[in-house]
């Protein structure tokens, strides 16, 4: 949306723009290990190998049958890792997101890249430039995708903009509250 809202702003008569991040992806992610030097570089270099092996050896796949086939137990293990970090995370819908990600050699690839391409893609200095007005959505406790990243593309923007944070929001706000979107939205 944002690229587009530069490239060909007569298109883009507003946007509503999600727990986004407009650069420095692998610094932001999976908040608060990313802060932590060498992090984002490892988080960025598994990102290039691990489609390799997964890929090459049918892990991807005996992954995938795991998870769908003890989704239960993964929720319940999940709920414990995520409560050392304090969060609130739908725990269901990750597992799913994770299930959905590795259903496929091709679908599991084409994540690893694109997650690559958002390490790379830089628009934050570009924002001012955007005039289009803008509804921009986080939750407080996302660890993927830190509320400040929306903080600072709500700031940069260069129209009117709206900042809604949900403190009880985690990444998968669109699953969790989508009423509280929508009525947002209209």
């Amino acid at each position: 949306g944002l690229q587009l809202a530069l490239e060909r702003p007569q298109l883009v008569e507003s946007m509503v723009l999600i727990q986004g991040t407009t650069g420095d992806t692998m610094k932001a992610l999976l908040q608060p290990a990313c802060r932590l030097p060498g992090v984002p570089y490892l988080l960025d270099a598994s990102l290039r190998v691990v489609p390799k092996v997964f890929l090459s050896n049918g892990r991807r796949r005996t992954i995938h049958n795991f998870l769908c086939r003890h989704s239960a137990c993964c929720e319940r293990l999940g709920s414990c890792l995520l409560w050392l970090f304090g969060s609130d995370l739908i725990v269901p819908a990750g597992i799913r997101y994770t299930q959905d990600m590795l259903q496929s050699d091709a679908h599991f690839a084409n994540y690893c890249r694109y997650a690559l391409a958002l390490g790379k893609h830089r628009i934050f200095d570009r924002l001012p430039d955007i005039k289009a007005p803008a509804l921009v959505v986080t939750g407080t406790p996302d660890f993927i995708t830190p509320a400040r990243c929306s903080y600072d593309m709500a700031a940069q923007l260069g129209g009117k903009t709206e900042l809604i944070d949900d403190v009880g929001g985690s990444h998968y706000y669109i699953y969790e509250e989508p009423q509280k979107l929508a009525a947002e939205m209209a």
